[in-house]
């Protein structure tokens, strides 16, 4: 009841939805639940109005549509205790167990030892390919916390065991929406920029390289003097992703908070998409052309030697 309570107060589950509650105690009940709940929600939806009831498992419903099998159902919660859960874990309806959770728009656990909550978050993340995220204010998050890929630790009443363990630290629960919808997106944008950045810097240095080959029969000598290459890596290495990190926003807070759709443009992928990377690296490619060749040609028939030669380049870059 008080998990319940919990879930429909911060809107995870809603009294317009379909509630199916598996509450069982023997493992070939659960088995049976499983399969007969996942046959039911993927070839009809959810259920018809009224209440059913099948060893142990009850489903309040309400009017519903029928939904795709392939996404999950907006009008279906599952809620699942400790012990039902143990059984639900076996292997051999762990997968069936996945495909039920995944046509459920909420999945509710109560009752769950630390090491289920662990082995809840490892299966979903190997199993379904999930990039998952873990919140816990006590040290019996802690292993769910180290499982997922990102844990976030709530510094509480509970102690600090949670967040000496934790990715991030969070005073109170409500800050994880300025987390993942503000400083989520920025980081994404941020990571995918800083990416871009280094293969840029470094295609350009390499290939600047490869040009001065194709004149001195590929003996491998360097047009660029030792400590004026260090100086390169060190200057477009370190400083960006201060730089970036600190002042690079694309869009402020505010918008980020009024509008949390254009959070999903980072995990689905729309703002850097792969050929990114290729439209990235040919303009790279075509930069140390410019570089190596217009000074090439400015200098042919001087007696300007290699290493003027070589820190016009470097200058250039």
């Amino acid at each position: 009841e008080t998990a319940l309570n919990i879930a429909f107060s911060c809107k995870l589950i809603s009294f317009d939805q379909q509630l199916i509650t598996i509450n069982a105690k023997s493992q070939d009940v659960v088995e049976s639940l499983i399969k007969t709940l996942l046959k039911d929600l993927t070839s009809h939806g959810p259920f018809q109005d009224g209440c059913s009831s099948t060893h142990g498992a009850t489903s309040e419903t309400h009017k519903t549509k029928a939904k795709s099998k392939h996404k999950p159902s907006a009008d279906v919660a599952l809620v699942i205790d400790g012990k039902s859960l143990s059984y639900a874990m076996h292997k051999s309806i762990v997968k069936e167990f996945l495909k039920l959770s995944s046509l459920c728009s909420s999945v509710l656990i109560c009752r769950a030892t630390p090491g289920q909550k662990a082995q809840v978050v490892r299966v979903v993340r190997d199993q379904l390919n999930m990039l998952t995220l873990a919140i816990g204010d006590g040290a019996n998050d802690v292993s769910m916390i180290q499982t997922a890929n990102i844990g976030i630790g709530i510094s509480g009443q509970e102690g600090k065991q949670a967040v000496m363990a934790s990715d991030f630290a969070m005073a109170k629960f409500r800050f994880l929406e300025r987390l993942l919808l503000v400083h989520g997106h920025w980081c994404y944008d941020r990571l995918a920029r800083i990416t871009l950045h280094m293969f840029y810097k470094s295609t350009v240095l390499i290939f600047l390289l490869f040009w001065y080959q194709m004149f001195n029969g590929f003996s491998g000598s360097v047009l660029i003097d030792q400590y004026v290459l260090m100086l390169f890596n060190v200057a477009f290495t370190a400083p960006p992703p201060f730089v970036i990190g600190i002042f690079d926003r694309d869009l402020p807070a505010a918008t980020l908070l009024a509008k949390p759709r254009l959070y999903k443009q980072g995990p689905r992928g729309q703002m850097y998409k792969p050929y990114s990377f290729f439209i990235q690296i040919s303009d790279a490619v075509y930069q140390s052309l410019a570089m190596f060749f217009v000074p090439y040609m400015a200098y042919h028939g001087s007696s300007v030697g290699i290493w003027e030669f070589g820190s016009t380049v470097a200058t250039a870059s």
